[in-house]
């Protein structure tokens, strides 16, 4: 029996933004000592405005099946043509435009960078 974890079109009605799911990043077991091997806590989801290339990431928390506040530690970035997964529960490597020179010719991320939980994402 299939549950719904997260109702795409009911969180564009909350935020007025009519998103379009582009994908997820898991937090694998192996990389989550909560999970202790049986379950996935942890994901991040990539959304985009209208279906545009660049999206939005947001981590969520599958147990509670809410997002994860920035202010409590959530991982969040600003709308870019980002790409995150993540390499434990607390740092994700992140490919973003974090300026000049850091991105392709065709407005890609140039380079993957570590980001740890609880610090700022331009540090």
């Amino acid at each position: 029996e299939w549950t719904t974890v997260l109702d795409i079109d009911k969180l564009a009605e909350i935020d007025g933004v009519s998103w379009v799911y582009k994908g997820y990043s898991m937090l694998q077991r192996a990389r989550d000592p909560i999970s202790n091997g049986k379950r996935n806590t942890r994901t991040m989801i990539s959304l985009s405005r209208g279906g545009a290339d660049a999206t939005l990431e947001r981590e969520f928390d599958i147990l509670t099946e809410k997002f994860v506040p920035p202010e409590e530690g959530g991982f969040t970035l600003a709308e870019s043509k980002n790409n995150v997964v993540y390499k434990s529960r607390d740092v994700l490597l992140v490919g973003m435009d974090n300026g000049p020179d850091s991105l392709t010719d065709s407005g890609y991320p140039r380079t993957v960078r570590e980001w740890v939980r609880g610090t700022q994402l331009e540090d």
